[in-house]
């Protein structure tokens, strides 16, 4: 059984991965706030019927909640799953860390590190050596350069640009159409063209 943990208007879209990667295992939400609906158990229900081959993805966008229910996950040997669509291109020597998820369409360079627990969404391109943290969230059209280091928890908008070489810190969100061209410390949000701090 797959266990997709989040039934907000996100898990449609992960759904639809599940099924393009011809997954033939049967799935059930998880979800405290919709669990009064027949087809959605809440959280505290898994524990009386997961069984060791059973696996868990996380279907909500915000990277802070991803770590919480990735945590939460760990403490109970419950296994998070990786899905990638078959239409996305990896590059050779890239390792992609478990219950991550990769859209259709992207592509991840050579000689590069995703963490766990990340979605790296449609259309998005990864180039060669970059390292991504786990529980990011790299939104749709996002183009991040060679070289790149993106820390744990990070959420990068829709068709941000990220310079090659560019560290950015831990817990960091850059906006939809940011263009990244220096480094961004940890805890920072970054909008504009170039980006600038705003928090």
């Amino acid at each position: 059984m797959l266990y997709i943990f989040g039934k907000g208007g996100y898990s449609v879209e992960v759904l639809d991965l599940v099924k393009r990667c011809q997954a033939s295992q049967e799935y059930c939400f998880i979800d405290d706030n919709y669990n009064n609906q027949n087809d959605v158990l809440a959280r505290r229900q898994l524990k009386q019927i997961y069984k060791k081959s059973d696996r868990l993805i996380v279907a909500v966008g915000n990277p802070a909640i991803r770590k919480e229910i990735a945590d939460w996950a760990k403490s109970n040997n419950y296994g998070l799953q990786k899905f990638i669509d078959p239409t996305a291109i990896l590059g050779a020597d890239s390792v992609i860390g478990y219950g991550t998820l990769i859209f259709p369409f992207s592509s991840i360079s050579s000689l590069t590190s995703i963490g766990n627990n990340c979605i790296i969404n449609w259309s998005t391109n990864v180039g060669h050596h970059v390292e991504i943290g786990d529980n990011s969230f790299i939104s749709s059209k996002v183009n991040i350069g060679g070289g790149c280091k993106i820390g744990d928890s990070c959420l990068l908008g829709m068709g941000a640009l990220i310079r090659e070489g560019v560290t950015i810190g831990n817990n960091s969100t850059v906006g939809m159409g940011s263009v990244v061209f220096r480094d961004i410390p940890s805890g920072s949000k970054v909008i504009g063209n170039p980006a600038r701090i705003t928090k």
